[in-house]
């Protein structure tokens, strides 16, 4: 299992979400909660057929050297079962994965999870928990 990925078990309650300026923030928010573009941040997909694939794909999944995707496959049950590897050549941030929020008195309410792009208005209702990437050129690889 990668170390970045969170077991069923690990999920913790957060901090306190509040409304604050135009979107959502930390009741006790401290400035390393947000990234440089004002981001708040926390402490999927369906494989199918990639050949039906677009060419311009996002995910939120890290990109892991070989041995360790191999090492994470062995690991973890859900890999051995369901998983697609990427050589990727071209890629770039595209957004963030998180939980949305709507304005709600006397806090700001959670509507789910969503990926959202940087230039989208909805960031600033956004907790984010991963970076999204857009991945421009790839092709497929068996570990």
């Amino acid at each position: 299992m990668p170390y970045i990925a969170e077991w069923s078990a690990e999920r913790a309650p957060g901090p306190r979400v509040v409304a604050k300026g135009r979107g959502i923030g930390y009741a006790d928010e401290r400035p390393y909660d947000r990234d440089a573009d004002g981001v708040l941040w926390l402490l999927g997909e369906d494989p199918a057929d990639p050949g039906s694939w677009p060419r311009d794909l996002v995910t939120a999944h890290p990109p892991l050297c070989l041995p360790c995707a191999v090492r994470s496959v062995r690991a973890c049950p859900h890999l051995r079962t369901r998983c697609v590897a990427l050589r990727v050549r071209s890629f770039g941030l595209a957004g963030v994965r998180g939980a949305l929020y709507a304005p709600g008195n006397p806090s700001p309410v959670p509507l789910g999870a969503v990926g959202v792009a940087f230039d989208d208005p909805r960031i600033h209702w956004v907790r984010a928990g991963q970076l999204i990437m857009r991945l421009r050129e790839f092709t497929v690889v068996d570990l």
